[in-house]
């Protein structure tokens, strides 16, 4: 019987060492398909929230980025990938490195995401596709300038310091799914107390019969928070969201906001 017990417990030590050091290795290859921490940026108020679905993801199928480009000028990145689990977050990689490539190559958004769109047909043959929008933003007097290339995402939205909540133009083709994809431009200036608000699609897929309860959701939330700088207006965003998906979304969640420094 001693014997018994012994190898009971033996197997289950066992067990659970491999089951830590399988999640220590999920943990570390998550960790590092993640951006890293948001770059300083004179002039500049950011924030980006992420909340990624499951009690042990820390990546999903949702991307975000920012990068300095040039010795002013930045590029802030969001997007959401086709899939679930792994695949997505492999896809996630691919984007988010992609586009980090083409900026430094000296790209602007349109040209970046053209060349992310060749990147996802030869490496999954037109069956994996995602949605993105690049901002290339500069300084500009008081405020910045700001360039949106848009491939099938969420139009962005820009809070003003009034209050009034402007949706950009957005459209685009999705990236990955044909050879030329037609892709959105257009560009706005963000004055003093302006944010520019790009999310992704679990910010508004809410439970219930209205499907378009998620889209009110934020544009109110958002005229409420004018004025706010960026890091709380992504918090409250988020909290909204979780609050009304029962405090669960139903999908990653992504927002990034972007907007003149506070004086």
């Amino acid at each position: 019987m001693a014997e018994a017990l012994a190898a009971w417990a033996g197997l289950h030590v066992e067990n659970a060492r491999l089951y830590t050091e399988r999640s220590t290795i999920a943990s570390t290859l998550q960790e590092g398909l993640l951006p890293a921490a948001l770059p300083e940026l004179p002039g500049v108020d950011l924030a980006v929230r992420y909340r990624p679905v499951g009690d042990e993801n820390r990546v999903g199928g949702d991307v975000y980025d920012v990068y300095p480009v040039g010795e002013r000028c930045f590029t802030a990145v969001i997007g959401d990938v086709s899939g679930k689990g792994a695949d997505a977050a492999a896809l996630t990689a691919l984007a988010r490195h992609t586009l980090y490539a083409g900026a430094l190559r000296g790209g602007d958004g349109r040209e970046n995401l053209a060349l992310l769109n060749e990147a996802l047909l030869r490496r999954t043959d037109g069956a994996r596709f995602c949605t993105a929008v690049v901002l290339d933003a500069e300084p500009d007097g008081d405020g910045l300038a700001v360039r949106i290339a848009d491939g099938g995402h969420p139009a962005p939205l820009v809070l003003r310091a009034g209050g009034g909540v402007e949706e950009t133009a957005g459209g685009g083709m999705l990236i990955g799914a044909v050879e030329r994809p037609a892709l959105h431009t257009e560009e706005v200036r963000l004055g003093p107390g302006d944010l520019l608000v790009a999310y992704t699609d679990g910010a508004v897929e809410l439970r219930g019969d209205d499907p378009a309860a998620g889209d009110r959701l934020l544009r109110e939330q958002l005229a409420a928070l004018a004025g706010a700088p960026a890091a709380t207006v992504t918090a409250e965003l988020e909290a909204a969201v979780v609050d009304a998906s029962g405090g669960e979304p139903q999908d990653d969640v992504a927002l990034l906001a972007v907007g003149p420094a506070r004086g």
